[in-house]
């Protein structure tokens, strides 16, 4: 009888009747599909490859073309500089803790530029052409 007894208390603790069950309702109803379909991935993964092979193609017929080279020098097509029109540091020389000094060439000419950084100051000095020009001042 105490078997019994026991035995019918640990069904009704471990699992209770139906009848209390039956008025409570499931915590959280879990989704059964796919949020985003089959079909949109795929249609969002073959655009992104077709962008792709564009790009790529647009690439190599840029390569093709000659247009590369000068995109990457960051030149456009017409406005090409002269090959004087650089400024160009020959030297450069510590005078001092705070001083420097340079020497620079622009359209031909050659310029001695001292910086110092106590006041923040520069000189700029013409030291004359470094090669024979027309007489052309900068």
């Amino acid at each position: 009888m105490n078997n019994v007894f026991v035995s019918n208390l640990r069904a009704w603790i471990i699992a209770p009747d139906s009848s209390m069950s039956s008025g409570a309702q499931a915590a959280i109803p879990y989704r059964t599909e796919m949020p985003i379909s089959a079909g949109s991935i795929a249609f969002s993964v073959s655009i992104t490859v077709l962008v792709l092979v564009a790009l790529v193609a647009a690439i190599a017929y840029a390569r093709h073309r000659g247009w590369t080279g000068r995109l990457a020098a960051g030149m456009i097509p017409g406005k090409r500089a002269a090959a004087d029109e650089r400024i160009e540091v020959c030297a450069t020389r510590r005078v001092s803790i705070a001083t420097i000094a340079h020497v620079v060439a622009y359209r031909g000419h050659e310029y001695l530029v001292v910086e110092s950084t106590r006041g923040a100051t520069a000189t700029v000095t013409s030291l004359g052409s470094s090669h024979v020009e027309s007489g052309e001042e900068p």
